[in-house]
């Protein structure tokens, strides 16, 4: 091939090829590296009259780089058209509005030396250009995993911080989060929770749910870099979840009440709800997935499935003296208390009630708690139900429900596979 040698000035020099017209790859003025990290490292740099922008926008322009100790060689190669020559293709560039070019290098690695130069290559592949050979040794990585304190702990759901200090570019190319368990021993095969979100100083809340409550649990941060396979992990540190015993609330009757429905977290929150006799929540109530119900008919698990270990999920989830209540104690509760409309929902309706006994001891209840049935997921302004413990004496395909906004009791029965929340007691 023919070269053709252009001075743009005292100081650069390149060459121009076109490998069907017989020329050599042009080389340019050396380019600038910036902005080097432990895992990325920023090259800018230009070929000025060689390259035009329309060519540049038209064809690829990247970043040749490698580790080895004849790495110009290895550039030159590629430029007179050899794709398997000894280096790295990197094609993730920025075209500039003054025909320069910024190219971002990622998923290197620390403490390493890299030789680099900028490439052009036409959209044919005829016409390559290569700038001068540069250097750069990327920084050792040394980052800071930290385990924080616990951000919010509830009876079933904990929120815990935790933190990468890293550089802004290493980090995100860094997987991180917080691992959880009750075994301080068996933290890896725990609940992992990968954090999504991070904040530029490294920072990051991980929510847990469907925790155990009363149960300590055991945390901490993690840090894997897969391109390196690096893994780091900050300190344990244990937090204690709430005790379901704190929501019981005396009014004076037979049982303590919840201040909060079942799996609900807060007074304010509506609970999880499932079918009658069931633990688990199908979000949709039917025959099709009631599993007591089978050719045609009801299975018959008990006229009172309160306290029974089998089938009432509050005894299974809470645990202790806690269960479903029954028909009896609902209306005892009615016939005992004052009721009291709370929030409004803006047009005369409202949307919670107070219980207020006879000793002065108050909770409070959503009226617009939701229910699921075969069809669809339905509230009402005027009335919620939650189940009672208690199935129908003339129809065994029902059990007993309270409506919340109602102020006195009606026992109404209604198809146990229907979804509705509960409203927990607890023995003294």
């Amino acid at each position: 091939m023919k070269a053709r040698l252009y001075v743009l000035s005292t100081i650069f020099l390149f060459v121009s090829c076109e490998k069907n017209d017989g020329d050599d790859p042009v080389q340019e003025q050396l380019p600038v590296s910036s902005a080097v990290t432990s895992f990325t490292a920023t090259v800018s740099g230009g070929f000025g009259d060689a390259v035009t922008s329309q060519d540049m926008l038209s064809g690829l322009c990247g970043v040749l780089y490698s580790t080895g100790e004849n790495a110009t060689n290895a550039f030159n190669s590629w430029a007179e058209g050899n794709d398997n020559a000894d280096c790295q293709v990197y094609s993730r560039t920025r075209v500039n509005s003054d025909g320069s070019l910024t190219s971002l290098i990622e998923r290197l690695k620390p403490e390493t030396t890299y030789s680099y130069c900028l490439f052009y290559k036409s959209k044919s592949g005829k016409k390559r250009s290569i700038s001068q050979t540069g250097s750069f040794t990327t920084k050792a990585f040394n980052p800071e995993v930290i385990t924080a304190d616990a951000a919010e702990l509830r009876y079933f759901n904990a929120k815990v911080n935790g933190q990468i200090k890293v550089d802004a570019e290493d980090l995100k190319l860094c997987k991180t989060g917080i691992m959880l368990s009750d075994n301080r021993d068996e933290l890896s095969a725990g609940t992992v929770f990968d954090a999504n979100e991070i904040a530029s100083d490294g920072s990051f809340t991980a929510s847990f749910s469907k925790l155990n409550h009363s149960t300590d649990y055991y945390y901490r941060t993690y840090l894997y870099v897969e391109h390196i396979d690096y893994k780091s992990y900050g300190e344990i540190k244990s937090v204690k979840t709430r005790n379901v015993d704190d929501m019981a609330v005396d009014m004076g009757l037979s049982v303590k009440w919840a201040s909060s429905d079942f799996m609900a977290q807060t007074p304010d929150e509506d609970g999880e709800c499932y079918a009658w006799g069931m633990n688990k929540s199908f979000r949709k109530g039917s025959l099709d997935n009631y599993t007591y119900y089978s050719n045609g008919s009801y299975i018959d698990i008990g006229q009172s499935i309160c306290g029974n270990p089998d089938y009432d999920v509050v005894t299974q989830v809470y645990g202790g003296k806690w269960r479903m209540p029954s028909s009896s104690e609902v209306k005892e509760l009615f016939d005992n208390c004052t009721l009291e409309p709370l929030q409004s929902d803006g047009y005369g309706n409202a949307t919670s009630l107070l219980f207020k006994a006879k000793n002065g001891a108050s909770f409070k209840m959503n009226v617009m708690s939701f229910r699921y049935t075969a069809n669809a997921q339905s509230s009402t302004n005027k009335a919620a139900m939650r189940w009672t413990g208690t199935m129908s004496e003339t129809d065994d395909s029902k059990a007993y429900v309270f409506q919340t906004g109602e102020l006195e009791y009606l026992p109404i029965a209604t198809y146990r596979y229907e979804e509705m929340c509960i409203r927990p007691v607890c023995d003294y």
